[in-house]
């Protein structure tokens, strides 16, 4: 556990934060993140702690150095310069929405806890075999947990088309002609189909029988959300008729 003031430092202090405050930070944010994968995530903030204390540890202490006046001040080792990193990965624009909260409450809080729960199992289970160990959970239940985890993710898609379905229902009372009514009319299909193949996809939940299977929807269920959120920003537009 780490204070508010230890993460409000290690977001606004110049000096370089422990790796483990930033390990705890990294991976539950990730976990909030749907389709991120946590332990992925800590590898790549490790390596750039790792570079970050390096260069950090090559910058003399000046204060240290015993200054002699008979020198002139072009003798003092000038500092390096500037360390620059290569900034993370952007997150998928769905994922804006989370953000961290030092007292998250409610029903929704117990939500996001369950499903980093059962994304930890997972990752357990994948470790385990990985090592060719015996899992600490049986596969009936890791099984349910991929099962559920890809039925939340794609409730939230469905979300986006249930609020586009909504956006479009607003233009419908801005419509002036027969042209316009088709055009939404259009739009409405368009909805329908991509609800109706979502629908067809998530019945596969059902059929996941491993790791790689659920891999395999999770990484397809990810290229759908974002060919969905390209169309649905197309059909929320307003409409735009020549006179």
């Amino acid at each position: 556990m780490a204070s508010p003031s230890r993460i409000h430092d290690a977001f606004t202090k110049p000096r370089l934060p422990a790796w483990g405050l930033v390990q705890v930070l990294v991976t539950e944010l990730a976990q909030r993140i749907p389709r991120a994968d946590p332990e992925t995530e800590t590898e790549r903030f490790h390596a750039l702690w790792e570079a970050a204390a390096e260069a950090s540890a090559e910058i003399p202490d000046v204060s240290a150095v015993p200054i002699s006046h008979d020198l002139p001040p072009t003798s003092l080792v000038p500092p390096p310069p500037p360390l620059v990193l290569r900034p993370p990965a952007v997150p998928p624009a769905s994922t804006n929405r989370f953000i961290m909260e030092s007292r998250p409450k409610g029903k929704q809080h117990y939500m996001e806890k369950e499903r980093r729960e059962r994304v930890l199992r997972i990752n357990a289970y994948r470790e385990s075999l990985e090592r060719d160990e015996e899992p600490k959970v049986p596969l009936n239940v890791i099984l349910q947990d991929m099962m559920l985890l890809l039925q939340d993710w794609g409730s939230e898609l469905k979300a986006k088309i249930r609020y586009a379905r909504r956006d479009v229902e607003r233009l419908v009372n801005s419509t002036e002609s027969v042209h316009e009514d088709r055009i939404l009319s259009a739009r409405f299909e368009e909805l329908d189909t991509m609800e109706a193949e979502l629908n067809e996809f998530l019945k596969g939940c059902f059929r996941v029988k491993g790791v790689a299977d659920f891999e395999e929807m999770r990484h397809a269920l990810g290229r759908k959300d974002m060919i969905f959120s390209s169309k649905i920003t197309q059909l929320i537009r307003p409409l735009d008729i020549p006179s």
